[in-house]
């Protein structure tokens, strides 16, 4: 006996006649006596039916709402195949809470924990992997979208190529795994929840998903290492020359020709060791072809660098790809063919300009300066005494200042980078205790280097190099000491954020391959501004040898070294 034509469990009155009704469906769900107390509350009319079926000819006149307890079955199947409006409990619970209407949908909708994300899918070959998953967001107030474009919100991928993977990396869009979309499922009955939740959003797609990693040229130690950071991010590893081998990860530092018998091999990637450590940085697998390795080949004397591809190359391509190397030599030993590989004599390589770093231990010098003093030698042949040392002191703040600009721009800068993937590095409380006090000592050094920049483009001995520092006192004080006093508890967020996070890890694993950081540690570079003032006091000790005591200078210069003593004092 059909119990939808019965009299309502609660009267129509003046505030509810024009309200929905509603019909609980099943069992399960007509026993949930938390759904039927706020139903009350509500003052919405609801009603009991074994499968709803006897009830769907009045929905459109009732404007009736069928909730489910299960969003599968046969009874669910019918319900949505004609074409009914059904919600699940929780609709119901939060609706209570919100103190809003039941939300009407022509999909069922049974929990709103999905609301505002759009998806969109990749590396599914079968409909049938997607429609279930499809199925569920929609379920969960979600969207599904075929192309991927900036409004999507999520990638679920079953790989790490392709163009809209790229294009999620790119845009900063998470890339998730489908038991993303699974584990959300699963919390449908819990209030509140929300798949962008931190304890959802753990289910990203590691970043070498079905990857088989080789190492090439790195130490047992570091090899290691890296072993157990591969199987962390879902890849696993082999030995080299191993059939299964998808990415031949190789240390550039050390290694400077990958082997012959490698090479003939274009079944994998060959990259640098940067790939490895940045795709740990942001989360997800990096562009291989960014890193790849450049063959060097000599085509009949005329060498060069080549770019080797990556894997997947078919028969044809590499047939084709042989013929243009022997085409190429051909030509080159006919005289006719100018290699755009062969290096002219007149070709230098560039340096960043942020390339000061020192080359040996000794502070603040450095054999990679942009001019060094012997071009001061050359635009003044005779230097006097003098001269030469404030030229030092001019050469060694260039560097200084070169240091710092490192320490912001490549990684204080790029760690809190907030629109790189996966946002920012570090927390803003680590980046204030690791940076927060270098901004300071950068400005006021900038101001020195200017200054005596310009008494050194226009000497005479007469000239006052104490002035300088004198003018700056003040800053100096108020730089240094928060930094100096701080230094060991820097050292400290450092090292424990290196072994408690794996993107900043990763990230300084990166930096040391940067030609501005010179192969030093953070930490090494900043303990520059420890070593700074020492290296002034020398050098202005020097200065004031080589000035004369009836040289106005001199006295500035004894009270610029005062300066630099209370400054470290």
């Amino acid at each position: 006996m059909s119990e939808c034509k019965t009299k309502p469990d609660v009267p129509l009155d003046d505030d509810t006649k024009d309200s929905c009704k509603v019909v609980l469906v099943g069992k399960d769900t007509q026993n949930n006596e938390k759904l039927k107390t706020t139903l009350q509350e509500l003052k919405i009319t609801f009603v009991n039916s074994e499968d709803g079926l006897d009830c769907v000819q009045d929905a459109s006149e009732w404007d009736t709402a069928f909730v489910l307890e299960n969003f599968e079955g046969h009874v669910f199947h019918k319900l949505h195949k004609a074409e009914t409006w059904i919600v699940g409990p929780p609709i119901i619970f939060q609706c209570a809470i919100d103190k809003k209407p039941i939300p009407q949908h022509t999909r069922p909708l049974f929990c709103t924990a999905m609301q505002g994300v759009i998806v969109c899918f990749t590396g599914f070959s079968k409909r049938e992997e997607v429609s279930p998953l499809a199925d569920l967001i929609h379920h969960m107030g979600g969207s599904v979208r075929k192309d991927i474009s900036p409004k999507v919100t999520h990638l679920v991928a079953n790989c790490i190529d392709g163009f809209k993977y790229r294009f999620a990396v790119g845009y900063g869009t998470p890339i998730m795994d489908a038991k993303w979309i699974y584990r959300v499922w699963e919390e449908r009955n819990t209030l509140g929840v929300k798949a962008t939740d931190e304890k959802m959003m753990q289910h990203r797609m590691p970043p070498f998903y079905k990857c088989c990693l080789c190492f090439y040229g790195f130490s047992d130690e570091e090899k290691k290492h890296m072993e157990e950071l591969t199987i962390e991010n879902g890849g696993t590893f082999a030995a080299v020359g191993d059939d299964e081998c998808s990415h031949l990860v190789y240390d550039d530092q050390q290694v400077k020709d990958i082997p012959v018998n490698l090479l003939d091999n274009t079944n994998f990637y060959i990259v640098r060791g940067e790939w490895f450590w940045g795709s740990i940085q942001m989360e997800a697998c990096a562009d291989e072809t960014l890193y790849e390795y450049h063959q060097k080949i000599d085509f009949n004397g005329v060498n060069g660098n080549i770019f080797l591809p990556g894997r997947n190359m078919s028969g044809s391509k590499s047939r084709k790809r042989k013929r243009l190397k022997e085409n190429i030599a051909q030509l080159a030993a006919d005289g006719e063919y100018d290699s755009p590989f062969k290096r002219r004599s007149t070709d230098r390589v560039s340096m960043s300009p942020n390339s000061f770093l020192d080359a040996s231990n000794t502070p603040d010098k450095s054999d990679v300066f942009s001019e060094s003093i012997e071009s001061y030698k050359e635009k003044i042949p005779k230097m006097s005494p003098r001269l030469q040392v404030v030229t030092e002191l001019l050469q060694t703040e260039k560097n200084y200042v070169g240091i710092l600009h490192t320490v912001i721009n490549t990684f204080k800068t790029e760690i809190e980078k907030s629109n790189q993937y996966n946002g920012a590095i570090l927390g803003a409380q680590e980046v204030k205790l690791i940076f927060g006090n270098i901004p300071p000592i950068y400005e006021v050094h900038c101001k020195i280097r200017d200054s005596l920049s310009q008494i050194v483009d226009n000497w005479n001995e007469e000239v006052s190099v104490g002035d300088i520092f004198i003018e700056h006192a003040e800053a100096l004080m108020k730089a240094y000491p928060p930094f100096v006093n701080f230094f060991e508890q820097t050292k400290e967020t450092i090292a424990k954020s290196d072994k408690t996070n794996p993107r900043f890890h990763a990230f300084l694993k990166v930096c040391l391959s940067k030609p501005e950081c010179g192969r030093q540690s953070l930490t090494e570079l900043l303990i520059r501004p420890v070593q700074r003032l020492p290296s002034v006091s020398l050098l202005l000790n020097d200065i004031l040898k080589h000035t004369t005591k009836d040289n106005p200078d001199y006295t500035k210069v004894e009270k610029a070294l005062q300066v630099a003593k209370e400054v470290m004092t």
